[in-house]
């Protein structure tokens, strides 16, 4: 099984091929949902935008809950998930 990232990277890889013209064309080869789809690459754009280096895995679901957040503020919430899985 893939990791969230590992999930997004692929995704992303996919997509930026070119062999696709529309997410939902892509969507549909691999039997997910197209807002599946859209979500994987909104979270790798955001992870990169980050460019985290905190030594954890954070999942989809966190990466995008936190988007709203400006990013000192969303640095900051993954840091304390980071300390919480350390526990």
């Amino acid at each position: 099984m893939l990791t969230s990232e590992e999930r997004e990277n692929t995704i992303s890889e996919l997509w930026e091929s070119g062999k696709y013209s529309t997410q939902k064309e892509l969507s549909k080869i691999l039997g997910i949902g197209k807002n599946t789809i859209s979500e994987l690459l909104r979270a790798k754009s955001i992870r990169e935008n980050l460019n985290l280096n905190l030594e954890s895995r954070f999942s989809t679901r966190t990466i995008l809950d936190i988007s709203p957040l400006p990013k000192i503020q969303q640095v900051k919430v993954l840091k304390k998930v980071k300390d919480i899985d350390k526990s």
